[in-house]
C-alpha cells in the first residue's frame, strides 16, 4: 500500500513538473517600462532566451533598440548607457539590467555611448518614425 501511494506522489509530482516546464513563460516576470527624467519611455533586460523573445514581442512599442555585447557574441550587462539628440540634449542616462534596451525615441539623429567593461563606445543612430532601429555595441 505504501509503494502504490509514493508511486502516485511521484507520477503526480512529475507530471504537474512537466506540466510547468511546457507553459514555463506563463511565469516570467514581465519587463516593466521605466521613464527616463527627460520622460523617454524605456525597457532594459533579455538575460535568457525567454526574456529576450519577450522584449521582442514588446519591441513594437519603441524606435531604438540597443544590443551590448562583446566581440565574440556574449551578451553584456550592467552597462551605463547615456542617449543625446545630435545638438547635445541629453534623452537617456540608465543601466541596463541586461544586454538589450530599447527606447522610444522622436525621429531624429541621435548620440548612444555606453561603457562596459571600463570602455565607453560611442555611435551615432538616426531614428524614423514608426519603425524600431537596431544598434549593436561590441566590446
Amino acid at each position: 500500500m505504501k509503494k502504490s501511494i509514493l508511486f502516485w506522489i511521484t507520477v503526480s509530482l512529475l507530471w504537474c513538473t512537466v506540466a510547468v516546464a511546457m507553459d514555463h513563460e506563463t511565469y516570467l516576470p514581465v519587463p516593466e517600462a521605466q521613464t527616463s527624467m527627460e520622460g523617454i519611455q524605456f525597457i532594459t533586460g533579455g538575460i535568457g532566451i525567454e526574456a529576450r523573445q519577450m522584449l521582442d514581442r514588446m519591441a513594437d512599442d519603441y524606435t531604438l533598440k540597443v544590443v551590448l555585447a562583446t566581440d565574440t557574441g556574449h551578451y553584456l550587462s550592467g552597462c551605463d548607457v547615456k542617449i543625446t539628440r545630435a545638438e547635445g540634449t541629453k534623452m537617456l542616462s540608465t543601466t541596463t539590467d541586461g544586454p538589450w534596451l530599447l527606447v522610444d525615441l522622436d525621429p531624429g539623429n541621435y548620440e548612444v555611448k555606453a561603457q562596459c567593461k571600463g570602455d565607453w563606445q560611442s555611435k551615432d543612430v538616426t531614428v524614423s518614425p514608426n519603425m524600431l532601429r537596431q544598434l549593436i555595441l561590441n566590446w
